[in-house]
């Protein structure tokens, strides 16, 4: 008579199993909630991320990347929508505090996670991530869109620089 031996492995939440026989902590990035051998672990929403590897539920899918904003966000502090940090704006990133609405900038939330360029400043595009990506310019010659050139915008035989001159 043959005997089978089967050995179950209990895998514990913020875990997922790398092959037969060894367990690994989900990444940065990714989560698990319940036990079991099997699954993988789920990645956050595009945009997000976890504090720490081995996070057990979607709810610690809450710290911004840097160049990104919270669209949508659960009362668990989930963020399920991100979108490009808007244009006169930067993102550094963190933990948000409430949901940014594009479509009245004027109204956006004071928190860490989006910021409004200083007054005479705008960025070149969406996605900003500190202040040194906000520059300067003449503000008679908003809104026309000037050429990068190294780090510089030239325009009109202008230079406005970014960063620290700000």
């Amino acid at each position: 008579m043959l005997a089978s031996i089967c050995v179950c492995a209990v895998i514990p939440p913020g875990f997922y199993m790398k092959a037969p026989g060894m367990i690994a902590p989900c990444p940065v990035g990714e989560w698990k909630d319940g036990t079991g051998p099997a699954g993988n672990c789920t990645k956050c929403a595009f945009g997000v991320t976890t504090a720490f590897e081995a996070s057990k539920t979607a709810a610690e899918c809450s710290l911004l990347l840097p160049g990104w904003y919270a669209a949508a966000r659960q009362a668990s502090g989930e963020v399920t929508a991100t979108a490009a940090c808007p244009q006169n704006f930067y993102c550094p990133g963190g933990a948000p505090t409430s949901v940014f609405t594009p479509s009245d900038p004027n109204a956006f939330p004071a928190e860490a996670t989006i910021q409004r360029c200083p007054s005479g400043t705008w960025t070149q595009e969406r996605g900003a991530v500190t202040v040194e990506q906000c520059c300067k310019y003449a503000a008679e010659l908003l809104p026309v869109r000037c050429q990068w050139l190294a780090g510089v915008c030239a325009l009109l035989h202008m230079i406005f620089t970014c960063g620290s001159g700000h």
